[in-house]
Formats: C-alpha cells, structure tokens, sequence
C-alpha cells in the first residue's frame, strides 16, 4: 500500500510538472506567433504615406558671449563658416531630406544630411580655428566695400531721383551700407570670442515636417515645427514635435530593435528638389538614380508595411540602428508607457472636435488639384561629364529635360531651376564665388549641339568682384543695366558686349553748372553773300566779332541729347576763360573777360592748351606771364587733348606725361594752387592709366564725359556738352557740372 502511494504521488508530480511544461510551451508559441502577427502584419500603404513626411531646415551654430551678446555661425561645411551677430545672415540656406514620424510623442528619425551632418556641439578648438578663417575674410571683403561705398558717395552726390536707375542704386547703395556695419560688428564680436577660454558652439534649427492628406473633395498640408533630441555616431538625427505629441494629421510607423524583417523591401521617400516638382507624397526611389540631398531619410518599407531601416550618406541603417536611437532616449518599459499616454492624449484631443490648438502646428487647405502627383524625378549623366537631377520627358528616342530640375556641369557649376526644350529658361547658377539669377540661353556647338547654358535677357549676377543687374545677351552685359565693381566703380545706363557705354542723365536746376570760353566764343565764322564787280553774287566766309552780354548770361540749351526736368533757365556759376596755348598764343580776348566775370561775381579760372613741341617748364612760364591768378580765383587748368600721331611724334607717352608733370609743379609753386586736369574719357582709359602715380592721384580731374559715365579719377568737373547754349553768348558753348551739391561747390570756394 505504502509503495502503491509512493508510485501514485510520483506519477501525479510528474504529470502536474508535464502539464506546467506544456502551459510553457503554449504560452511561447502564443507569443511567437503575436510577435509575427506583429511584424508580418499588412499596416497597409496609406499609413506610410502619413508617416514619411518632407523636412525642412535652416540651420546655424549658436556661441553667447559675455553682455547678452550672441554669434551665429553657420553650419555649413562647404563654406568659410561666415558668422554674424544677426542669425538671418547664416541660415539663407535651408536643407530637405525625407523623415519618418515613430512615436505618438512626435519623434521623428532622418538623417544628419539635414544640418550638414554636423555634429550638435562644436568644440572651443574647431570654433576659434573657423572664427579666425572668417574673421579674415571679413575683413578682406570690408576692404574692397570702402571702394564700392566712395563710388556709391559720388553716385549719390552726383545724381538725383530724376536719374534712370537711381532707386535701384540707392537700393544697392543700403544695402552695401548694412552690410559694412554688419562687417563691422561681426568683426568685434569675433575678437570677444577668440579672447573666450571656453568658446562651445551649440547648432540650432529652425525645423519643420510638411505632409499631405488627400480626400475626396480638398487636400489638406500640414507642417509642424521640430527641435533637435539627438544625433547618433552613424548619422541618424532624432528630432521632437514642439508640442510634444504626434500632429493628428500624421501617423507613425514603430522602429523595433528587434523582429522586423527587411527582405523585399522598398525605399519611400521624396526625389525631388521642393518648389514647382514637389510631390504631396512620398514616392518609391530607386536607390541607384536617387541621388538628390531630399533622399536622404528615405524609408525601408518591407512587405507588410514596416519600418525596417532608414537612407543615410547614401547607404542603409538596419532597424536596430533605428531602435538604438530611440533606446538611447529612454529605457524600453518607460518609452512604451509614454507612447501609451501620448496616445490617450491624441485620441482625447480628436474626439474633443477642437482640431489642432497647437501654434507649432499650421494647416492649410488646398485644391484638390494640387494633390495631383507630380512625376518622378530622374537622373542622368551626361557625355560631356556633368550630371542632371531632375524631371525628364523622352524625345525621339533620347532623353530631354523638361520641368524642375538641377544640372551640375563638369566644372562643378551648378544650374537650378525651370528647364524647357532641354534648356534652363529661368533659374539660378551656383558657383564657388558667384550666383547668378536670371534667364538662360543654350550654347551651341559648331555642329548645333547644345553644349552649355549662357545668361541671356533680364538677370542678377553677384559675387564678390562683380554686381550687376540688367539684361544679358551671350552670356555678356548687353543692353540696359547697374554694375558696380570695386575698382571700376557704379554703371547705370547702356552695355554693350560687357563694357559701358555710357547713361542717359537727367539734369535739373539743382545742379551746379558752368562754362569754359576761349576766342571762339566771340570770333564766330559766318557765311555771306556778297556780290562781285559784274553783279554775281557768291558766298564768302567771315569771322564776326562779338562781344559777351555778361549781365544776361543764363543757360537756355545743355546741348542735343541731354535730357532734362523742366525747362533749362540755370545761372552760370562758374568759368574757365583760355589765356595761352603753347609758348607763342594769347587769347586776346582773356584779360576782358576775366574782369568781367570777377565784377559779376562768378567765380573764374584760366586754362592753358598743352602743346607738344616745348617743354612744360616753358609753356608753364608762358601761361604765367599773361594769365592771372588771384588767391581767389578757381585752380588754374592743364587742358591736354593730344591725338594718338601727337603722342608718338613727341617720342611715346612717357614725354607727354613728362611735359604735364613740368608744367604743373611749376605752375604749382608759382601760383600756391594745386592744378586740375582737362582730359578726355577716352584719353584716360587709354593713356592715363599707364601714368605715373602721382600724375593720376594727386591731381583733380575735369573731364570731357559725353557718353561714359564714370572716368576713375578724382572728378571735379565734367563737361557733358560742346553744344550747349547761353543767352549772352553768340554760338555753341561747352557746358560743365561741378560734380557735386550746391552746398559742396560754396564750401568748395570758401576752400580756395
């Protein structure tokens, strides 16, 4: 009995522990196969299409100072890092790349490529040594802007809102302004944080997430703002929802660590480069022609719609990666508890019909016809070696681009924009030193082949060297436009194949205008009839001789082709009077007119003619010894107007240059007055150039301008006529501007 008991107690043990077992082995399978259902189970495309959404950011390093002072570097690494005190000044740039939403608390996973891939702290050593690149480059740019700013002082002296273009200049002119005092600030700032012991750098984003939710009558597009979480070693960025819950118009896909399959799976993300070829939803890449900076973030979708890795610097993270991330935020018991809560949140915010109350959530609601897909982007090399991202159509068996697209050419230029017929119409071109906006036009080869693109018609080219902005024709300025150049100095009015023809003024009353006379303004020739000995008659040349009506003198003509406000009734506020030429010529008529002109009160000079066939000491002495000079009186004026035969016969102009040079240092001495040079445009761009620079800088410049507009010396005068009429004056007079306000010629005077 007792064994019996023994054997029956064992058999029950054994079976209540075979059962145990069994309940065990049951229970695993039930968990395997809900872990299956799990991960084989069909979400369904629409899902993914809520939850990969397109991500937007402007970008920027963010460095305090001492007294609430903050500088802003850019993040950027393809550049010099510029930095300001301004963030607006370094995050122009954006950058898009593909993102997925994965919790109900709003996190979003995407690639670092989103701010550059660069890291979310930058260390006192990297951010001293790209303080100090940019600090220096400022400062070569602050350089060559006090050029632009002097020539835009003289255009602004110089000109008035009656003048073509003149907005536009002053616009410009602002703008450089600014950018100077910006220059200036920024370079102070930089100063306090290279003297910082700890100089941390912390990256800042202004993010946002755009998606689309299409129905049967309208198309709604959502964006939400994001912050930056966390950056992991293997380039995959965490970002948050601002609010702190998944926007109701997203859903979110799960990013398990472990349990997801990825064979067979797709890649979903966007190919394409925003504006005019944005897609409302996210498309399926083929991985090998994606290459666009959007594609980055782009989603593995295996076959039941999972989440099984993530596009980044142009390979795959597995969806461990994926999981880690978010791991690494909070342990796994305590995220899934939080993603429950954040679920209860949402659901309680839908039912309570209030929509999105969140100012970090905007929503927009469009045509149904804007939610009507766009085709895919492709890509494609071309023979010469460059490369082309963008919307494509077939055309006779080949390849065209056609729509949005960018076009990177063997030398690294990008061309961004809207292309037709396989040509750029309008957009921009992206070099390292220049950007052009504007028009294009294909090149062609010998054969008719398009071989490049070339500005053409209305665009704005900028960079440091060069700003222009008008029209274009072969890929040169042609036709009406403003150019300014650091050493060339402010353009408004007429190109022609790259070089400057010259403006088109408009001249008002308030300007300060005067005349130069010699005896040809009283010696006039004329043309008579007379009749001969045997009645004939025949017509003879004459000289008649007048005199100036000095207390009528008023300027009633400034000549043909000289536009002006009003009607032309302006004092003559200055005179130049001809006394010599040479060693051997007297104006006759000098001593008269000078006195006159001294009685009247307007203010008068005396000009000499340079001759070529004695010294400039001689001819020096010459003009002294029947000009006259009073203390004050306007500097007395080297008039030199030699032909290119003159120039040679006298041995090259070195020996022109010479005879100025004599003349004006003796001149100088005898009279206390520093002389002023009358020369042609065209004399100082072809001759005046290569002179000394004493000859160049020390002297002020009269100048013969009829068409150019800017002569590149030290301009006080410009004669803008030799056809100019004057009430009082028999014949055509020469008619001068003093180039600068009536207050500036007073102040000019009192100077003498």
């Amino acid at each position: 009995m007792h064994t019996f008991t023994r054997r029956l107690s064992t058999l029950l043990h054994v079976s209540y522990f075979a059962a145990h077992r069994l309940q065990l082995v049951a229970l695993t399978v039930v968990l395997v196969v809900l872990l299956l259902l799990v991960a084989l189970w069909p979400w369904g495309r629409g899902r993914a299409d809520r939850a990969v959404v397109r991500v937007v950011a402007r970008s920027c390093y963010v460095l305090p100072l001492e007294k609430g002072d903050t500088l802003y570097i850019s993040a950027r690494p393809d550049s010099l890092a510029e930095a300001s005190f301004r963030a607006a000044d370094v995050t122009a740039d954006s950058c898009m790349t593909t993102g997925v939403w994965v919790t109900e608390e709003g996190h979003l996973l995407t690639s670092a490529a989103l701010v550059h891939a660069q890291p979310l702290l930058l260390p006192t050593s990297v951010v001293k040594d790209r303080l100090r690149r940019v600090d220096s480059r400022l400062l070569r740019e602050r350089e060559s802007l006090r050029q632009v700013e002097d020539d835009l002082d003289y255009y602004a002296r110089t000109h008035d809102l009656t003048d073509d273009g003149y907005n536009e200049v002053m616009a410009y002119r602002t703008a450089t302004l600014e950018r100077a005092r910006s220059i200036d600030s920024t370079h102070v700032l930089l100063q306090r944080a290279l003297s910082m012991a700890e100089a941390e750098a912390t990256l800042q984003a202004e993010v946002r997430a755009t998606g689309y939710s299409v129905n049967d009558s309208c198309c709604e597009r959502t964006e939400a703002a994001l912050r930056l979480i966390h950056a992991t070693d293997d380039g995959l960025l965490v970002l948050r929802a601002r609010h702190g819950l998944l926007p109701l118009a997203f859903s979110r896909l799960a990013a398990y660590r472990f349990g997801t399959y990825s064979h067979g799976a797709e890649t979903i993300g966007f190919a394409d480069l925003g504006g005019p070829s944005a897609a409302p939803r996210p498309l399926t890449l083929d991985t090998t022609k994606a290459t666009l900076p959007v594609t980055e973030g782009a989603i593995s979708l295996n076959p039941s719609c999972q989440l099984c890795g993530l596009r980044v610097q142009g390979r795959r993270l597995s969806s461990y990666a994926l999981g880690s991330a978010l791991a690494h935020l909070h342990a796994p018991p305590f995220w899934w508890l939080r993603n429950v809560v954040a679920w209860v949140r949402r659901t309680l915010l839908r039912l309570s019909d209030s929509g999105e109350t969140s100012p970090f959530v905007r929503t927009t609601r469009l045509p149904l016809s804007a939610a009507a897909p766009v085709p895919a982007v492709g890509s494609y090399s071309l023979p010469s070696g460059s490369h082309y991202v963008g919307q494509t159509v077939e055309h006779d068996g080949r390849r065209r681009r056609e729509g949005y697209g960018e076009w990177t050419d063997s030398l690294g230029v990008r061309y961004l924009g809207l292309w037709t017929a396989d040509t750029l119409a309008v957009g921009q071109r992206l070099s390292a030193d220049a950007r052009y906006t504007g028009h294009f036009a294909a090149r062609r080869d010998s054969l008719g082949r398009i071989d490049g693109l070339h500005p053409e018609g209305q665009g704005r080219l900028e960079s440091a060297a060069l700003y222009y902005n008008g029209t274009w024709h072969e890929g040169r300025r042609h036709g009406e436009g403003f150019g300014c150049e650091p050493k060339a100095g402010v353009h408004y009015g007429t190109w022609r194949h790259d070089k400057f023809k010259g403006e088109h003024m408009v001249y008002t009353s308030q300007r300060v205008y005067g005349i130069d006379i010699s005896r040809y303004q009283h010696e006039i020739p004329q043309t008579v009839t007379v009749r001969g000995r045997r009645g004939r008659k025949r017509k003879v040349k004459r000289t008649k001789v007048y005199p100036i009506d000095w207390n009528n003198l008023r300027i009633s003509s400034l000549g043909p082709g000289r536009r002006s406000d009003g009607t032309v009734d302006y004092p003559v506020s200055f005179v130049y009077i001809k006394a010599t030429e040479g060693t051997a010529i007297v104006n006759k008529y000098y001593t008269a007119d000078q006195r006159a002109a001294r009685s009247r009160g307007i203010a008068v000079g005396a000009y000499h003619f340079l001759s070529y066939k004695s010294t400039g000491e001689a001819q020096a002495a010459w003009f002294l010894r029947h000009a006259s000079v009073q203390p004050r009186d306007l500097p007395p004026v080297l008039d030199v107007e030699p032909t290119d035969r003159q120039i040679a016969d006298m041995g090259g102009r070195d020996v022109l240059f010479s005879k100025m040079q004599g003349w004006l240092r003796v001149v100088e001495q005898r009279t206390g007055k520093r002389p002023i040079l009358y020369v042609s445009q065209n004399f100082i761009d072809k001759h005046l150039v290569h002179a000394p620079e004493r000859l160049k800088s020390d002297y002020e410049v009269w100048v013969a301008r009829y068409g150019a507009y800017r002569p590149y010396v030290r301009l006080l005068h410009w004669q803008l006529s030799p056809q100019g009429k004057v009430r009082g004056i028999h014949g055509d007079v020469d008619i001068n501007v003093f180039n600068g306000t009536k207050a500036q010629f007073a102040d000019y005077l009192r100077s003498l």
